[in-house]
């Protein structure tokens, strides 16, 4: 892929990842004040703060899982060892047209 390319697929998908990001904490916090209220209602829970903290790290673990596979199949990947190219990566690889990971040529050029 040329880098013009990359930089377009690159840019949609961070707008793209902020909006879904952004409606995945609304929705996060939502179910954490529901488990938190649900908690104070019932007094057979002790304590809603474990829920809650249960779903924070729940929520953690599927956005750091996802990432890989969002960038794989966004294409946004070195072309020689696939290596994730967005954030810092990224900015390496279009700034010198190599891959941080392994060094081989990013883009088509």
């Amino acid at each position: 892929m040329r880098r013009e390319v990359f930089m377009q697929r690159r840019a949609a998908f961070m707008r793209r990842d902020k909006r879904n990001v952004r409606l995945q904490i609304l929705a996060m916090f939502g179910v954490c004040a529901f488990f938190y209220a649900l908690a104070h209602l019932r007094p057979d829970w002790n304590d809603g703060l474990v829920a809650v903290f249960i779903i924070l790290c729940g929520a953690v673990l599927v956005w750091t899982a996802r990432l890989p596979n969002q960038t794989k199949k966004e294409g946004l990947v070195c072309r020689t060892c696939d290596g994730g190219l967005l954030n810092a990566p990224g900015d390496i690889a279009m700034a010198s047209g190599r891959c941080p990971h392994c060094g081989g040529a990013a883009f088509d050029e």
